[in-house]
């Protein structure tokens, strides 16, 4: 149970996720509240309407001496996607895989247009190459229970189980050992392999 500050009681399924002081930085925003954990500074900013259904509320934040507590709504039913994953056999059909991208890209675009210098993490330039990086990591090792492997005699990734040809495409540019011929987070999202499902 938690009191929000109109003083309403509402039932909530509550997370909390515990970040030391010294593994992350500390931001000043007096609109805000004043100093607070960067990721702290983040999650309100992200609750502030309209928010977006892909991402997880923020509810409070407590602080301690040595770290903080960051308290967030926890959907229900709900699973993170590494035992999913494994309850499904250790990779996603496709349709469920094409789910997940879409959703995280959205969630993207939206903490692209709320959120602003200085705030702004590596997570949140729309055309970063390590977020290229990092979706198309998650969504290989959903996909195929392991970690993406790059063949050089073949020019690109080996797949260890039945995939269609547009997601085969979709890899192997995003994997392009030229970071320059990597697509950015807009080409992804307009690749064929996510837009077949819909």
């Amino acid at each position: 149970m938690c009191m929000p500050e109109s003083g309403r009681k509402t039932d909530y399924q509550l997370q909390i996720k515990e970040v030391l002081k010294d593994e992350g930085e500390e931001v000043d925003i007096p609109a805000l509240g004043g100093k607070m954990p960067k990721e702290v500074a983040l999650m309100m900013q992200l609750s502030i309407p309209p928010t977006c259904p892909y991402i997880v509320q923020f509810i409070e934040w407590f602080e301690g001496p040595e770290s903080c507590s960051i308290v967030m709504e926890r959907p229900e039913p709900c699973q993170d996607l590494y035992h999913y994953s494994i309850d499904c056999g250790g990779s996603l059909s496709e349709e469920v895989a094409q789910l997940v991208l879409l959703q995280l890209l959205l969630a993207l675009c939206h903490e692209y247009l709320v959120l602003h210098q200085p705030l702004q993490s590596f997570l949140l330039h729309m055309d970063g190459v390590y977020t290229v990086l990092d979706i198309s990591t998650m969504l290989f090792c959903l996909m195929c229970g392991t970690v993406p492997i790059w063949n050089q005699e073949t020019g690109s990734l080996d797949f260890l189980r039945a995939v269609s040809e547009e997601f085969q495409d979709l890899m192997d540019w995003c994997f392009n050992p030229k970071r320059n011929n990597r697509p950015t987070l807009e080409q992804i999202a307009s690749h064929p392999w996510l837009q077949k499902g819909w």
